[in-house]
């Protein structure tokens, strides 16, 4: 079988082959967040880092058979590549009959073609391909380590809300009704759903403004949740393409205060819980729980989905009882020693300081 890799690295690249790369994921891939929009956005920010966006593209007379979304690291010559995201992209695509060449031309294109001295792959325990990439490595004298990585939690919903709901916990339940009554007495309080649009992503930054992550960005010095903002830019209803999804906002408000928010995702029968957030004033009340749960009921009422998925496995989802998939992080190395020093140096911030400061010198 023929394939080559393009390599992406740029948005406007992407945005010319959208129509074929948007109809591929729709016919055969499972992880919305490849869709072009969305990729595009990650590829322009990561223009203003240290990272170079590495969007490999394998085709087969002309039609994309896998995708595999990376970032690149270069510095003194040391070259280090891994997930453009450890969790939205530990799911690559590839047509079932391409999989393993494609993994092949990958990790040939990585170490050959490019010269990297140490990759790190993170991939869902849900199909092969960790195993498949690590035979592959060893078939190529590559020394290749694997460790766990956050799994995400899946919640089987196919029986609909009435029986999800008894599923639950009867403390879990009555702590439900309890905030219901709680949000009685505070005042006029609603739940309601929106289309994304500057008028929602203002209400959500206004949520963020006054969260606990305000407080975090604030401590490690960063602006924005950039994660957050490329997908809602990617996922706005003016596009000059619709999304390949159905994203929706949903909103717990307060005396018309919006005091909780829940971005949503839904792709072939699965709704895919992206983002959460409160004003942390609010806290008493539980409101992103409140909004979980409420939220749930809406969308097994009125929508086709039967698995949710939480994106991380963090403790609050044990509420659900959730089937956890695993990740396996694959540290793939040419040369072990040196791979370190290429750890050292990435991760190093001092180091990171110098080689700026050296640059501005020069």
């Amino acid at each position: 079988m023929d394939i080559r890799i393009k390599a992406i690295k740029d948005g406007d690249s992407l945005l010319k082959i959208e129509h074929d790369w948007n109809s591929e994921l729709m016919r055969s891939a499972n992880n919305p967040f490849l869709y072009s929009r969305i990729l595009c956005e990650f590829v322009e920010f990561l223009k203003s880092s240290s990272w170079t966006p590495l969007i490999l593209t394998f085709l087969s007379y002309n039609r994309i058979v896998g995708i595999v979304p990376l970032k690149l690291h270069s510095r003194f010559n040391l070259k280090y590549v891994e997930n453009l995201d450890s969790r939205i992209y530990s799911e690559f695509f590839f047509s079932d009959e391409y999989r393993e060449l494609c993994f092949e031309k990958m990790i040939k294109y990585i170490f050959s073609e490019l010269k990297c001295h140490s990759a790190c792959i993170t991939l869902h325990n849900g199909l092969v391909d960790h195993k498949l990439l690590g035979k592959i490595c060893k078939a190529n004298g590559l020394d290749c380590r694997e460790t766990q990585y956050m799994g995400r939690a899946l919640i089987q919903v196919e029986n609909g809300w009435e029986i999800f709901y008894d599923s639950l916990s009867s403390k879990i339940k009555k702590e439900f009704q309890r905030l219901t009554r709680k949000l009685d007495r505070m005042g006029p309080w609603q739940i309601s759903n929106s289309e994304i649009n500057s008028n929602s992503i203002n209400r959500i930054l206004t949520i963020e403004r006054y969260s606990w992550k305000s407080r975090w960005r604030a401590q490690n010095n960063v602006q924005n949740d950039y994660k957050l903002l490329n997908i809602l830019n990617a996922s706005q209803r003016n596009s000059p393409v619709t999304p390949i999804y159905e994203s929706k906002i949903w909103f717990l408000e307060v005396n018309q205060l919006p005091i909780a928010y829940l971005l949503v995702l839904i792709y072939k029968e699965k709704a895919i819980f992206v983002k959460t957030s409160y004003n942390e004033k609010f806290k008493q009340l539980a409101p992103g729980k409140y909004l979980m749960i409420a939220a749930t009921r809406e969308i097994l009422r009125t929508t086709g989905v039967k698995k949710i998925d939480l994106i991380t496995n963090l403790p609050f989802a044990k509420i659900w009882k959730p089937i956890c998939e695993n990740r396996t992080t694959i540290k793939i190395e040419q040369h072990c020693f040196l791979s370190t020093i290429v750890r050292f140096i990435v991760a190093n911030p001092l180091i990171s300081r110098f080689a700026k400061y050296a640059k501005i010198m020069n």
